[in-house]
């Protein structure tokens, strides 16, 4: 079976006068990737632009030969700044919380810090994993009421999560 590839195909602007020669290379390389090349590609280079924010003492040629370098600081750091508030009273609490995101996703980092195409399929996932965690505990105070947490808070939750970070990175530009 061979598997195809779905291109997208963007309407082509003259931004002539807007954007240097490099920045429209960038663009048109980026429009060229597949959807995880893409999503690779801004994963590391937010997380590039991200690591000083909590790394002062940052080390790019650490980061280059090391692709693990600062991992676990990173998916720490991320953790607090997610949004706790749309996750609901019982997922944000800390045994919770840790649960959730590593049963949906595994890493936090590429979900937040890469592309947006796959958001969707992210928050379902998150959604799933919360109706499997909130199912398999049982009979406690808690589930005498409806899980406050939806398939939209999901998504509202990474693209509240991602402009937190985003604007980390712009409020604090060298």
């Amino acid at each position: 079976m061979r598997e195809y590839e779905i291109k997208k195909y963007f309407a082509v602007a003259d931004l002539s006068g807007w954007l240097s020669p490099d920045e429209e290379r960038l663009i048109e390389l980026f429009r060229d990737c597949t959807t995880d090349d893409r999503s690779e590609f801004l994963f590391q280079l937010t997380r590039y632009r991200y690591s000083p924010y909590f790394a002062e003492d940052f080390d790019k040629e650490a980061d280059r030969r090391d692709s693990t370098y600062l991992y676990e600081e990173l998916e720490q750091q991320l953790l607090l700044n997610c949004p706790v508030q749309v996750l609901g009273e019982f997922f944000s609490e800390a045994p919770h919380i840790q649960h959730l995101f590593s049963s949906a996703w595994g890493r936090i980092a590429p979900v937040i810090l890469g592309g947006s195409e796959r958001d969707g399929q992210n928050a379902d996932a998150l959604f799933n994993t919360a109706i499997g965690i909130w199912d398999s505990i049982g009979d406690g105070p808690h589930r005498r009421r409806r899980m406050d947490f939806s398939r939209l808070d999901a998504l509202r939750l990474i693209e509240e999560w991602r402009e937190e970070v985003m604007s980390l990175i712009f409020r604090n530009r060298p």
